[in-house]
């Protein structure tokens, strides 16, 4: 049928028919189940995940955060960049075993259980030293220290360190006497004395007691 000039039989087949067309509650309806499931993904800005998250290789150029306690992070492998330090900062748990094939640690460590060391273990002492001559030849340790005589040649050995002592005062003073360091005398041996945090004495002495000269080993326990 031609109205105007227009067929209007095409025109109407041309239009959507009613079994496509939606009313508007309908169109509501589906935008509303959009909304859902559009709620439940992650924003790109500082998103939040709740529950598990499976990722195959995830590559962080900020920090990690682990808010709470007791908290886990599991994992097989940590590996530091070849060019980076892995740095773990204040208190670190370690619940079975920690294996590192160098680590240095820069502040204090704290063994509340045992230390099992499968190799040569050097331990450090404060200070030790080896005096030739009246005079340090030799000395390793934590500090170095000075050696005085103020009582004059044959009498006491002074050592002083350059910093206290961790413990104070209380700290043990072991001195050894070299073979063949005191020739004919029969009999001499070292005595010490801790007088304060920075200065301790060593006395070597023949066998009346007397003060002599003398080559002896030294060092501070801890």
């Amino acid at each position: 049928m031609i109205v105007n000039g227009v067929d209007v039989e095409a025109t109407l087949n041309a239009k959507a028919n009613q079994a496509t067309m939606y009313t508007k509650t309908e169109i509501d309806e589906q935008r509303d189940i959009q909304n859902v499931f559009l709620d439940l993904k992650a924003p790109k800005a500082s998103p939040t995940f709740t529950g598990t998250t499976n990722a195959t290789d995830v590559t962080l150029s900020g920090n990690l955060s682990v808010a709470g306690t007791s908290k886990t992070i599991m994992a097989r492998t940590i590996q530091a960049p070849p060019a980076n330090n892995l740095e773990l900062a204040g208190t670190v748990n370690v619940g079975t075993y920690l294996n590192a094939p160098d680590a240095t640690i820069s502040n204090s460590l704290t063994v509340n259980g045992s230390l099992s060391v499968n190799s040569f273990f050097p331990v450090k002492p404060y200070f030790a030293a080896y005096v030739l001559s009246e005079a340090i030849s030799y000395q390793f340790g934590h500090v170095t220290a000075t050696l005085t005589r103020p009582n004059g040649t044959g009498g006491v050995f002074q050592f002083n360190l350059p910093t206290a002592h961790p413990r104070g005062n209380n700290y043990l003073v072991i001195a050894q006497i070299r073979t063949g360091a005191t020739a004919g005398q029969t009999f001499s041996f070292c005595s010490t004395n801790v007088t304060s945090s920075t200065a301790f004495n060593v006395w070597v002495r023949n066998s009346s007691m007397g003060s002599i000269n003398g080559d002896f080993y030294v060092y501070t326990v801890p």
